[in-house]
């Protein structure tokens, strides 16, 4: 509903499609604890949470050969089903972080929104490029105070527009001074994105399959 809305006539969508570094084995314990607190939850949960992540050690395991024990301080587990709750819980005050510096919005309906959230995919959304250069810019604030990384080879933006609209401008999207790439599609929550939102890629990769 939003690529089609802003996706007509001369009027376009741009998308940043953020991929966080390794972002489960980035969580800072002490900002998790600190989350879980803010949100309410009950302090016998938040001390359960803590004791399982206290004293957790790894061993790494190459062929027949392994390390030595050694502590593993960040993080939380790969493959539990809990993981994603705790990360939406960790970076649950991101929208309140962009309200409070004022960032740009669009609207979808009644709604008005700056980024699609599901665990660590995110999107930020604007209808003007220099909006999605705001966006960028406070999103690398906030991941800085989060003590997480963005992967900036494999973000990309994706400018939802109708065919051949715009094709003449060129933008440039930074994140820490490293340009993003601006791409075609891109594959979201396993959906295949088209600039020009026709679902002619989707279908094609289904039938690669």
């Amino acid at each position: 509903a939003l690529i089609d809305k802003y996706g007509k006539g001369k009027t376009c969508l741009y998308v940043g499609f953020l991929d966080l570094h390794k972002a489960f084995d980035s969580i800072d314990r002490e900002l998790l604890k600190d989350a879980m607190l803010n949100i309410g939850l009950p302090h016998s949960f938040v001390r359960l949470i803590v004791s399982m992540y206290t004293c957790v050690s790894g061993i790494i395991q190459v062929g027949n050969r392994f390390s030595k024990l050694f502590d593993i301080k960040r993080g939380v587990k790969q493959g539990s089903t809990l993981s994603p709750k705790l990360f939406n819980i960790f970076i649950n005050d991101v929208v309140n972080f962009l309200e409070n510096r004022w960032a740009p919005k669009v609207s979808l309906g009644t709604q008005k929104l700056s980024l699609l959230l599901f665990a660590d995919d995110i999107a930020l959304v604007a209808n003007k490029p220099q909006d999605l250069q705001t966006l960028l810019n406070l999103i690398e604030e906030y991941l800085h105070i989060k003590k997480l990384r963005l992967n900036t080879e494999k973000s990309k933006v994706v400018i939802f527009k109708k065919k051949k609209v715009g094709d003449d401008e060129k933008y440039t999207f930074k994140f820490n001074n490293k340009e993003l790439f601006i791409s075609k599609r891109i594959k979201y929550l396993g959906f295949i994105l088209s600039e020009n939102k026709s679902p002619r890629s989707h279908v094609d990769e289904i039938i690669k399959r």
